[in-house]
């Protein structure tokens, strides 16, 4: 396998988002291929997924716009694209998900240029935003648990033991404690 070819390191992208974010603030604009992964990336955001590469590239980019902000989306996409975010193993993007969180100050996503160049560009503001999303209410928890769901590994599910509802006391019982309380 070739260098170029190999799936990308958790320290490797990082790099590339750093680089992507710097180089975006000065120029503050996108180049053709860069206007093309972003506007592929805003397409994979909003529709249902069929294949697995897409999948795992949209659920890294909800994930992305979750905890970065449209910014973030902006940067991931032009810096990283679905190739290499889809050719990285789970652990990876989970690790880069929550370095992007810790050291969002280092690399500026949230930065205004980042966000207007994002605007331009159609990303959207927040999942819920989305036309895809029928129900707001739900849809930050909804992502919350795919987000989950898609770092953590797979744990067996316990179920709970049912809850016994308290008896009610018989008309014997009713009649003592009345007879208690009243003298």
């Amino acid at each position: 396998m070739s260098v170029s070819s190999r799936p990308l390191q958790t320290n490797e992208a990082w790099l590339k988002i750093a680089a992507a974010a710097n180089k975006l603030k000065i120029v503050r604009s996108l180049t053709a291929g860069n206007k093309k992964r972003t506007s592929e990336a805003v397409a994979i955001l909003k529709e249902a997924q069929k294949s697995t590469k897409r999948g795992k590239y949209q659920i890294f980019l909800h994930d992305v716009l979750l905890k970065c902000g449209p910014g973030g989306v902006l940067v991931c996409a032009v810096a990283l694209g679905q190739n290499n975010v889809a050719s990285m193993n789970k652990p990876n993007r989970a690790a880069l998900l929550l370095r992007l969180e810790k050291h969002e100050g280092q690399v500026p996503l949230r930065d205004a240029t980042l966000q207007l160049l994002a605007t331009v560009h159609n990303i959207p503001k927040s999942i819920c935003t989305m036309q895809s999303v029928t129900n707001n209410a739900d849809c930050k928890e909804e992502v919350l648990a795919r987000s989950i769901y898609d770092i953590l590994p797979r744990r067996q599910t316990y179920q709970r033991e049912p809850t016994k509802t308290p008896e009610l006391p018989s008309k014997h019982a009713e009649k003592k404690m009345q007879t208690r309380h009243n003298p």
